[in-house]
């Protein structure tokens, strides 16, 4: 297998001749979205493995016509990674594999280790579980690491060595112009991919462009996470909630590999119980740290390291607390070059009715960016062609250049009822800007908790205010999960406290919510929620706008108890029009069922609301 560009020095070489005259004369790629008709094919190799696996592939590509002209130096390529148990036979809710190929790009795709899966039969081209299903289960999930970087860079290289399809002649793929794009834990793996070396040893040169969406992001501690307290423990990354809720609150790592699972159960059990004096409690950091994409520490942090060009993609009310757009935002900050660009919309994570009847911008938004920086990569001739074809910002906008830095942002209309909700429909109003929030936009400082139940500008007066929190322990949480993730959030009477805006003057976005909170408990364990709900003008629940945010809330352990320790947190972003005349409320709990079960420790927790301790919390409005 020939060597391939894996360091930063050939990246900077490979620039440099793209940048020659001679790299200027090549012929020009397909015309912008001019292809109507595609091939999807199976294929399986074990030639480009280093570890001898045999893999199984899907690639879509153009069918050459008239208007759909094969480049002489082959279609640029797409690889796809996929979400958590979905295949390659899946696809992002707004934007299929067929419609990238119609892009004028051969998309690539493989079931990733550890995650043979028939989710995806019937989707896209796949109509038996033989198409879906994949052998590479080898050592179960990655989860970003070294061995699912450099499958994508023997992807590559078997598409450039051994895809040579009837009907598309040689070279079928141009393997120097490569984006790689995926949704949830596909977009996590579309960011590790991006990491420079020498970071990411095993980055790849080829690798143009990166557009990870509704992507998770491993973090340790990051600056809009705070927990005041010396109870917090040192670690409070996504590794301490993954352990908790998907493996029954027990510290124990999940993987598909049970061999793997007896491994790493012990390890991330050390780090879980943040007992710092064992081996594996080390090895458990050393595993996760590279892993972690955003952290505070430059030292661990790697989205610093990320010198091609990024679109992050992401969902304000997506309630999986890793994939909030909080730390996509932070992310985005710290790119470290102006070639950026992020898209907040205001679908959940997977609620396919809002992404097909909104997925037109979305999908029109990610084809201009992989036109401008894949298809036309370093080729002056093809940008000018392609126009504003090749703007990633929204037609007809000037709030953000043709190039980035640029954040599109899409702001749904005013609710009307349920059965007319702004989810639903594709009237939402897109914006950009440079920035998030954008220019323009404007803030309350502080809405304080009283005791009336009300959020008011003034602090609580009354000395000692406070009120209860039950921290109920519960069952299995698979059940409350289906219900709030696809309902609403079931909490027992007595496990949240509720507190009202005034009523609207005029119509408003909102745009930020941030939490100030301060908690104690009864016990040695404390953790909080908070839920957005819309109101009518008579109080009513209309809908509930966020899907909770405790995940993203550093959990204490070892409390002191009935010690006040401050929770200030951004549960999340939004864009949501509020009318005149309705409110908002927030529901502050102990829990957010829909993706944690119940605490090892039953207890009571006070929320403290006076002079002494005013809770609080800040909302933003966007233009």
């Amino acid at each position: 297998m020939r060597p391939r560009g894996h360091a930063r020095l050939l990246a900077v070489a490979v620039f440099a001749s793209l940048l020659s005259p001679v790299a200027l004369k090549a012929p020009p790629a397909a015309a912008h979205g001019s292809c109507t008709s595609v091939s999807e094919t199976s294929h399986s190799s074990s030639t480009a493995w280093s570890d001898g696996e045999t893999v199984n592939m899907r690639v879509v590509r153009p069918v050459s016509s008239a208007s759909c002209t094969k480049p002489s130096s082959g279609w640029p390529l797409l690889v796809y990674l996929h979400g958590y148990t979905g295949n390659r036979c899946s696809h992002t809710p707004f934007a299929t594999r067929s419609d990238m190929a119609k892009w004028g790009y051969v998309v690539l795709s493989f079931t990733s280790r550890g995650n043979p899966s028939a989710d995806g039969v019937g989707d896209d081209g796949c109509d038996a579980t033989t198409d879906a299903l994949d052998a590479l289960d080898d050592n179960g999930n990655d989860f970003t690491g070294p061995r699912d970087r450099l499958d994508v860079t023997q992807l590559i290289d078997w598409a450039a060595d051994h895809y040579t399809p009837t009907g598309c002649s040689s070279p079928c793929v141009d393997e120097n112009k490569v984006g790689v794009t995926g949704f949830s834990y596909g977009g996590m793996r579309s960011w590790a991919v991006g990491v420079g070396s020498p970071t990411n040893p095993q980055f790849d040169s080829r690798v143009k462009a990166i557009a990870p969406t509704a992507s998770g992001l491993f973090f340790e501690n990051v600056k809009n996470l705070s927990n005041d307290g010396a109870a917090t423990p040192t670690l409070r990354q996504r590794a301490n909630n993954y352990n908790e809720g998907w493996a029954g609150n027990q510290g124990w790592y999940v993987h598909t590999d049970r061999q793997v699972q007896a491994a790493n159960g012990p390890m991330h059990r050390g780090l879980y119980l943040n007992d710092t004096s064992t081996t594996a409690y080390q090895a458990a950091r050393d595993w996760w740290e590279d892993r972690f994409m955003v952290d505070d520490n430059p030292d661990i942090d790697r989205v610093g390291d990320i010198d091609i060009p990024v679109f992050v993609m992401n969902g304000f009310l997506d309630g999986l607390g890793a994939i909030s757009n909080q730390a996509a935002v932070e992310a985005f900050d710290k790119i470290p070059h102006t070639d950026k660009y992020m898209y907040l919309g205001s679908c959940t994570h997977a609620f396919d009715p809002c992404h097909a009847n909104n997925a037109t911008k979305m999908r029109d938004a990610l084809h201009r960016f992989m036109d401008r920086h894949v298809r036309c990569h370093a080729d002056a001739t093809c940008l000018s062609t392609c126009g504003s074809a090749c703007e990633v910002r929204p037609p007809g906008t000037t709030a953000c250049g043709a190039g980035g830095p640029c954040v599109l942002y899409t702001v749904p209309t005013k609710w009307v009822s349920s059965t007319n909700n702004p989810w639903y429909t594709d009237n939402w109003e897109e914006k950009s800007g440079t920035a998030w929030p954008p220019a323009g936009s404007s803030t309350i400082p502080a809405l304080y908790l009283r005791d009336n139940g009300t959020l008011s500008t003034s602090q609580e007066t009354i000395a000692g205010s406070s009120k209860q929190i039950k921290n109920n322990r519960v069952g299995p949480w698979v059940a409350d999960a289906c219900v709030s993730l696809f309902g609403d959030v079931k909490y027992d009477s007595d496990e949240f406290q509720q507190y009202d805006t005034p009523a609207f003057e005029q119509d408003a976005k909102l745009g930020k919510l941030e939490a100030d909170l301060y908690l104690s408990s009864d016990n040695t364990r404390l953790q909080v929620n908070v839920d957005l709900y819309l109101l009518s003008s008579t109080g009513t629940e209309l809908t509930r706008i966020w899907q909770g945010t405790e995940q993203i809330a550093p959990v204490v352990r070892n409390a002191t108890v009935n010690q006040v320790y401050r929770f200030k947190f951004l549960p999340g972003g939004e864009a949501w029009t509020v009318a005149a005349g309705q409110k908002l409320r927030i529901k502050v709990s102990s829990k957010y069922r829909a993706a944690r079960p119940g605490e090892p420790l039953p207890g009571t927790y006070t929320l403290h609301h006076n002079p002494t301790h005013p809770s609080s919390i800040t909302l933003t409005f966007v233009p």
